[in-house]
Formats: structure tokens, C-alpha cells, sequence
């Protein structure tokens, strides 16, 4: 994966890629989507120790609104018995820009675009050398029939603001893990009017 084509910072951002998998590090498994890496790491008594790091493909969500509402996606997928709502999004394929990939996504699960689509936040997942972007897309309208592949079944919904708040804090809501964690020290600190502003202003 071309690391460079995804970073944001590009100084601080391969600095943090290169201290977790420094090029002396030697790939011991290599995947579709994950590859893992074993170094020897020096301890302070003067002993090695093997570490291993994964190399995941990097995701991205998009948020959308339209008017008063959070539109979602609700889905089946062959691997899951369960039913659960998710924002649409997935794996970055490893060519494209991550705002270019949120805008075809979005257009290939929900049949929607939006001429208002920007960065919110980016998370990197505990344990792995990996960033989700979420991006948020407002106003959105349908232009086109859906395009699923064929291990997806998507239904579009619309649920509040509070609605979507309260399945995500429950644990009945399928995103990144770190993000789950940022929504509910919003809530805690009182300030999810910040994120709703952002959403909705």
C-alpha cells in the first residue's frame, strides 16, 4: 500500500507509519486486506524480543444528512445472521483518494451525492497500522439506481439525530470502534451539539 497517497500530515503521519513498521520489519503473512509484520525489538535489559504490526486497508464512513435527518444504511451480509444499521463506507481500494472513494461509495450503496462533502475526523484503530476517515455529506439526493455488490443487501433509512446517537452508545450500531469512543466522550461532556452543528449548520 502507498502510505503517502492517504496522509493528511505527510511528515507526522509517516513518522507514526515508519515507528510502527520500520523498514527492517519483514512480512510474514500478506493478505487482501491484511498484512502482518514481524522486527526484532531491543528491550532494556539488552534482550530482543519479536513485535508484530498489521497493515490493514485503510476505511472511510460517510455521514449524511438530509434536512433534519441522518440517512443510514440498513444491511444484511452473508457473513452476519444479525441485521444492523452502519453508515455507508467500507475499504479504500488502494488507488484512489479517500474523498474520492466516499463520494463513489456513497453512490454505489445509496444511490445518493452531495455537493456538500468534507473531512470530519480520522481515527486509527487500536493494534493496527490503519486509519478510518469519516467523512460528512450534506443534503443528499439520489440520482442513480444502487450498485450493490454481490455480498450486500442495503436498505436506506432515516432516522434523528438522538435516534442514531442512542444506537451508537448501545453498541447496536456497526462503525469504527474509536469512533464509537469519540461519540460517547461528546455525550459525556456534554458538548454533542458540536458534532450536530457540524452535521446540520
Amino acid at each position: 500500500m502507498n502510505l503517502e497517497r492517504f496522509c493528511l500530515d505527510k511528515k507526522s503521519d509517516l513518522n507514526f507509519f515508519e515507528k510502527m513498521i520500520p523498514k527492517a520489519a519483514k512480512i510474514v503473512f500478506d493478505g487482501e486486506r491484511y498484512t502482518v509484520y514481524q522486527r526484532d525489538q531491543m528491550m532494556y535489559d539488552g534482550t530482543c524480543k519479536n513485535f508484530e504490526a498489521i497493515q490493514s486497508l485503510w476505511s472511510a464512513q460517510v455521514i449524511c444528512t438530509k434536512w433534519d435527518k441522518i440517512v443510514l444504511s440498513k444491511q444484511q451480509q452473508p457473513h452476519r445472521e444479525d441485521t444492523f444499521f452502519s453508515f455507508f463506507g467500507g475499504m479504500l481500494d488502494e488507488w484512489e483518494e479517500p474523498i474520492d472513494w466516499a463520494k463513489r461509495e456513497l453512490l454505489e450503496e445509496s444511490w445518493m451525492t452531495s455537493e456538500n462533502m468534507f473531512f470530519y475526523k480520522r481515527f486509527n484503530k487500536m493494534w493496527f497500522n490503519n486509519y478510518s476517515n469519516f467523512f460528512v455529506a450534506k443534503d443528499v439526493y439520489k440520482i442513480a439506481d444502487q450498485n450493490l455488490d454481490n455480498g450486500e443487501k442495503i436498505e436506506v433509512v432515516e432516522m434523528s439525530f438522538d435516534e442514531v446517537i442512542n444506537l451508537i452508545v448501545n453498541n447496536n450500531f456497526r462503525t469504527n470502534l474509536e469512533f464509537t469512543i469519540h461519540i460517547m466522550s461528546l455525550k459525556i461532556n456534554n458538548r454533542l451539539d458540536e458534532f450536530k452543528n457540524i452535521l446540520f449548520n
